[in-house]
């Protein structure tokens, strides 16, 4: 019998170490301590000499230009301070961003591509990692590094945090350590220089913003905290219109992000029609339409959906918000919205393998639609990309004579539907997925083998020492990302259209939630079931993530009941103007009262965030999501978009964002809201009252532009009535109140589309408004167009048809459900079953080579016959010298070896 053992354990054991543990061990040393963050010195600055007193004052004050100036006079001291130049580049750029050679810089590559090109943070956004990062893929960290040792080091920090800091607020990519580095080297620099003013406030400590002064008697509570909000935006809007804006109407975060600021100025854009942030915002759309790239409608380079269709949607969505029923349907940039529509028909959607109509990928152009098999996805939120047609055609607006856009919109949502409506790939049934694959139609992305995070995108970064690196963007288009708007969009198709299936997923999700709330007898409703991506939880969350589409579903048509049985709001206003419009809900006055008269805790704290310090403008209402992540108070660190949509709300009488299916009730021409407030209390299509208190003595004439109102030439009466003694949301006022005289009188709305809602033209009417009095006003239709009914599915007969027409849905097979597309691992250039391969490859190599070298054959004689023992000794004697003869040898058995 032949046995194997291993020959000089020890030296096997070594040269197993060497090839395995070792070089593991002396890479974590290099990775951990040759690029490792700095420690924070301890940099004596002395206040009574001359060079330090300036770098102190430099530490210390808010104003950019002021620590520029001390610098500078810094190195006119003529005292060799190590690094100074560095820095002082730094320090000018901050100071002085819209200088023209940095202008000009960003200029020429924003339009080499599509990509964070503004002044403020273009030149440092894809430069800014943490610092093992950096010294790895960049070879150098951002900005420049200094010596620790130099006297000037603690004003380093201060500038490399803040650009940590606003790094990660934009791109959310490795942030764990992006947050941990901020923090470092802001606490550095505090530990210099104190944690007063803008310091503080990056390290927990939050800067009071004070109000200004609103005294007016009998004043209510909430109109006073509203004027006090808005004149707060109001000079947010300001500085960046004033202080940011270029010629060319960029306010430096980058075309494709400033086009998003709207957003969160829609208050005073739509709301309150103020002409100077309106016209800002003109200026930058004609700008963006002005491009090369932009002369299709649409941009022309391949990007994913979410980015691409920025300039465009954002672009034009205010301009039509404003006033679609008037001059905006006549302005130059809505030749745009045919545009897109003839992509949407043309080039972007195609039909699939099972007969419905999809977008083909993620990524396209005016020009093209990727081919790339990693984006061919349709997703939810590929509604963005056609935002400003869906509105216009919501107003009929739309040259759309042969329904040819209605019908494609209407076999889109049925693709939608259909695949609502299986279980395949592992989706539970009656959930809307966020992705679908193109052209199959299943749930999910060829990058990724689950339906939740079906991948569909890639992001790619040029670095000095790999070249570009990509990466597979895992959070791109998870579940349930975008399923609000696409919800939004069915209840808009099928108001449009007269159909009714346009809202099965709908109901479907109401009887998901109603089946599950048998199951789970201890559920709310409302919290999450399950871990999360269990079939519990996504199927607990089911409902809510279509909400905004069934309370859409309930303006649009006026007061449709067909989906009041699961009828929910998340806040305060659209509960209330539930009840006041519908009599549905217990929303109350009294709560919407108690909200504003709490609004001014958000406006009350950190100016700066919203304005000065911002560096990407898509993130400007956003620091509260920074501090949250530091675990910064949130007393100190409000929510404010939060509250900047509940201002928008209440003064136009929309019930969630105007970006799909809006149900704005009105503009206000009131010099942007200044000295003035208002709460709409009634929005419906032949009805509207709102509650106004001006703060002006003498009283003023405020245009209100009326949105929803049905048109054909009804006839509309308005008055003014004065509020005493009773509440601003109280019904009945309108037909008892006093009416102020000069207040009152009747007029006409033209327009109108039949069959669509009857929506007409928007009417500019002009109002007196009493100064310090609290006022109602008052409109409803006098004489009505004549047409048949009110609305379209305001009947609720949708819901006996989609009951009497049942959809059971069905078991999806997994055909196209694997993944199929691997994922590229950054840096290393193939997938991570290739580089396992790899990494099993040569592990496996290395224990053959150690049985090879490091163990001999011994013969143990068994009684059998075999060589003798002299052989066997000449063997072992050859062997001792790597002169092993194996030839003729049989290897039947290996379970005697011992690797060590």
């Amino acid at each position: 019998m032949r046995s194997y053992r291993a020959k000089r354990p020890y030296t096997c054991a070594a040269v197993f170490l060497s090839f395995t543990i070792l070089p593991v061990l002396i890479i974590w040393i290099l990775w951990e301590y040759t690029f490792a963050i700095p420690s924070c010195p301890s940099i004596f600055l002395n206040p009574s000499d001359s060079a330090h007193q300036l770098i102190l004052l430099a530490g210390k004050t808010d104003d950019e230009v002021e620590r520029h100036g001390y610098l500078v006079a810094l190195k006119e001291t003529g005292k060799d301070i190590e690094d100074l130049e560095k820095l002082l580049s730094t320090v000018h750029r901050y100071a002085y961003p819209d200088d023209e050679p940095y202008v000009e810089e960003m200029r020429i590559k924003s339009l080499e591509k599509l990509s964070e090109t503004g002044y403020l943070a273009g030149y440092f956004w894809d430069k800014v990692w943490p610092t093992k990062i950096s010294m790895f893929v960049m070879g150098e960290v951002y900005p420049e590094k200094l010596s620790t040792d130099s006297i000037i080091y603690p004003l380093w920090c201060y500038y490399r945090g803040r650009m940590v800091a606003h790094a990660v607020l934009e791109n959310n990519i490795l942030a764990g350590e992006m947050h941990k580095e901020a923090k470092h080297y802001l606490e550095c620099a505090a530990k210099h220089f104190g944690e007063d003013g803008i310091m503080g406030m990056y390290l927990g400590k939050g800067i009071e913003w004070p109000d200004s002064e609103v005294t007016v008697p009998g004043a209510p509570l909430w109109a006073s905290e509203q004027v006090k909000a808005s004149a707060k935006l109001r000079d947010v809007a300001n500085f960046w219109v004033r202080e940011r804006q270029l010629e060319n109407g960029e306010y430096g975060g980058g075309t494709n992000d400033d086009v998003e600021l709207w957003r969160q100025l829609k208050l005073l854009i739509t709301g309150f029609e103020d002409d100077e942030t309106f016209n800002a915002t003109k200026k930058l759309a004609q700008y963006i339409f002005s491009m090369d790239r932009m002369q299709g409608g649409f941009v022309d380079e391949l990007h994913d959906v979410e980015h691409s269709a920025e300039e465009s949607s954002d672009s034009i969505m205010p301009i039509l918000l404003k006033d679609i029923g008037g001059a905006a349907s006549t302005d130059p940039l809505y030749s745009n919205v045919d545009k897109i529509r003839n992509l949407f028909l043309d080039k972007w959607t195609g039909t699939n393998d099972v007969g419905g109509i999809m977008f083909k990928s993620t990524f396209f152009s005016s020009t093209e639609v990727s081919q790339d098999a990693r984006m061919k996805c349709d997703v939810a939120l590929n509604v963005r990309s056609i935002q400003p047609v869906l509105l216009s055609w919501q107003y009929g607006r739309l040259a759309d004579g042969s329904g040819e856009f209605s019908e494609r919109m209407k076999d889109w949502m049925s693709n939608w539907i259909l695949s609502a409506s299986t279980s395949g790939c592992g989706k539970p049934m009656h959930v809307i997925p966020s992705a679908l694959r193109y052209p199959s139609s299943s749930p999910g992305g060829p990058i990724t083998g689950g339906w939740q995070n079906p991948g569909c995108k890639y992001v790619c970064l040029e670095t000095k020492r790999f070249g570009k690196v990509c990466e597979h963007h895992r959070d791109a288009f998870t579940w349930p990302s975008a399923i609000k708007p696409l919800s939004e969009t069915m209840a808009l198709v099928a108001f449009k259209t007269k159909w009714c299936g346009g809202l099965r997923s709908l109901l479907n999700a109401i009887k998901l939630n109603d089946k599950l709330k048998e199951e789970q007898k201890d559920w709310d409703g409302s919290s999450d079931l399950g871990s999360e991506g269990s079939d519990d939880w996504v199927r607990g969350r089911n409902l809510k993530s279509v909400m905004d589409g069934l309370v859409k579903w309930k303006f649009l048509t006026d007061g449709s009941p067909d989906f009041d049985d699961a009828l929910t709001s998340r806040d305060t206003y659209t509960k209330f103007l539930l009840n006041s419009n519908y009599g549905f809900g217990d929303g109350s006055w009294s709560s919407v009262q108690g909200a504003l008269e709490n609004i001014g805790n958000a406006f009350a704290w950190n100016k700066a965030a919203l304005t000065s310090e911002v560096r990407f403008t898509d993130r400007a209402f956003k620091w509260y999501k920074y501090a949250a992540k530091q675990k910064h108070p949130k007393s100190e660190f409000p929510a404010i978009s939060g509250e900047a949509d509940l201002l928008y709300k209440v003064v136009t009488g929309d019930v969630s964002s105007p970006s799909y299916a809006t149900v704005q009730a009105v503009g206000w021409k009131c010099e942007g809201g200044k000295d003035f407030a208002v709460a709409v209390t009634v929005n419906r299509v032949d009805r509207f009252e709102a509650a106004a208190f001006s703060f002006r003595e003498e009283g003023r004439v405020v245009g209100m532009r009326l949105k929803r109102l049905l048109g054909g030439g009804a006839r509309y009466s308005y008055k003014v009535v004065k509020i005493e003694g009773g509440e601003e949301g109280e019904d009945g006022i309108c037909g008892s109140g006093q009416v102020v005289e000069g207040s009152e009188g009747e007029f006409t709305v033209e327009g109108g589309v039949e069959g669509e809602g009857g929506t007409g033209d928007w009417p500019l009417v002009n109002v007196n408004i009493p100064g310090g009095q609290l006022v109602k006003i008052c409109v409803e239709v006098a004489v009505a167009s004549g047409g048949e009914g009110g609305p379209y599915g305001q009947d609720g007969a949708c819901r006996g048809w989609l009951d009497a027409n049942p959809e059971t849905g069905e078991e999806g097979g997994d055909g196209d459900c694997k993944m199929t597309v691997r994922p590229v691992l950054p840096l290393v250039g193939i997938t991570a079953e290739e580089l396992i391969g790899c990494v099993v490859g040569v592990f496996v190599g290395f224990v053959g080579l150690l049985v090879v070298c490091c163990c001999r054959v011994v013969e143990e004689n068994d009684g059998g016959g075999g060589k003798g023992e002299e052989e066997s000794q000449e063997a072992s004697s050859q062997d001792e010298v790597g002169s092993v003869h194996s030839e003729g040898l049989e290897m039947t058995s290996i379970d005697n070896v011992a690797v060590i």
